[in-house]
């Protein structure tokens, strides 16, 4: 500890060298010696002469401490030369050290900017693909809070059932109110279903109001992607796709299908092979044979013999190419009658 400075400040030096820590050790002994004599010295002053025994004691000690304290004064300053070049050269190596570390970060955050901006885009160019599927499947994602209610309805699910965005109230109820009054109690049931463990997912197909007020078909899928340590459903996300078009097409076909079974005309559907697929009540009765007998057969079970190789080759040949064939064919009934 060295002490010194207009406001006594302290300083403290680290002393590793072996040697200096004995000499001020050595020091550190006279000047207790020499605290003694010089109390013993005080004690006998009236007693004590020029060149006495106590005076001569007390003169060898303080030159002996003066010359250990030039020693360790001249240590210390060796001491502190080398720690200050110990210093420098320890300031160096940092100094480089720091700069290597700031390369170092630098071109790692460089390389992170630069993946951050390709992911960025790669998320950007990812999200509008979804985009335009979804635009192009009329496809609306929804995110539901089953304990508050609140419901996420994203942009194209109000468009894509002619309303502004946000036009009507986040809000299950506010949904609510816009099923199809036929369709209410199949939602409530598929949705207990599901979250009672009964189905994998919420799958479900219903009228909901347009702007406009038609009724749309919508198909809604959903799944439960969060729940509290009980178990307890907390959050469903899902789609609601527009099937109007699928609906539409559906109907068509039901009512061709109504049509063709009603027809008084009997009426053979085969696939590309010539195999029949399907028979209408009229050729039953017409024919005697019931469905379930001609299913998979060929119509040459009707053949009467009353037209020859050629006018089949040609029929057939007409109808495997996608043309209409129109004529008149004499079959033979089950019964073998014309």
């Amino acid at each position: 500890m060295l002490e010194g400075g207009k406001k006594n400040e302290l300083h403290y030096i680290a002393l590793h060298e072996p040697a200096l820590r004995h000499k001020i050790k050595e020091v550190q002994v006279q000047l207790s010696l020499f605290r003694e004599i010089a109390g013993e010295r005080w004690r006998t002053v009236e007693q004590s002469g020029i060149d006495s025994d106590i005076d001569q004691r007390f003169d060898a000690v303080f030159e002996d401490i003066l010359k250990k304290s030039d020693d360790v004064e001249y240590a210390l300053r060796a001491t502190i030369r080398k720690e200050l070049r110990r210093f420098r050269i320890l300031q160096g190596l940092l100094i480089i050290l720091c700069t290597l570390l700031t390369v170092l970060i630098g071109t790692i955050l460089r390389r992170y900017k630069r993946r951050q901006i390709r992911d960025t885009a790669a998320l950007q160019k990812s999200e509008e693909r979804l985009d335009l599927a979804m635009s192009v499947t009329q496809v609306g994602i929804w995110d539901w809070d089953l304990a508050s209610g609140s419901v996420y309805f994203d942009p194209r699910y109000y468009t894509m059932a002619g309303y502004e965005p946000d036009e009507f109230s986040p809000a299950y109820n506010a949904w609510a109110e816009r099923l199809h009054p036929d369709d209410t109690d199949l939602i409530k049931a598929s949705l207990m279903a599901y979250r009672a463990g009964e189905a994998s997912g919420l799958d479900v197909e219903f009228r909901f109001r347009r702007k406009d007020g038609e009724w749309m078909w919508i198909r809604g899928r959903g799944k439960i992607v969060d729940r509290d340590e009980r178990g307890v459903p907390l959050r469903m996300i899902g789609t609601h796709a527009d099937i109007n078009d699928r609906k539409r097409g559906e109907a068509e076909r039901e009512r061709l299908l109504l049509a063709i079974e009603q027809a008084a005309e009997t009426i053979v559907i085969t696939d590309a092979e010539g195999t029949i697929q399907y028979t209408n009540p009229a050729f039953e009765r017409v024919t005697g044979y019931t469905r379930k007998e001609v299913i998979g057969q060929n119509p040459r079970l009707l053949k009467s013999g009353q037209q020859d190789d050629t006018f089949y080759t040609e029929m057939w040949e007409t109808l495997v190419h996608g043309e209409t064939w129109s004529g008149r064919i004499v079959n033979k009934k089950k019964d073998g009658t014309l």
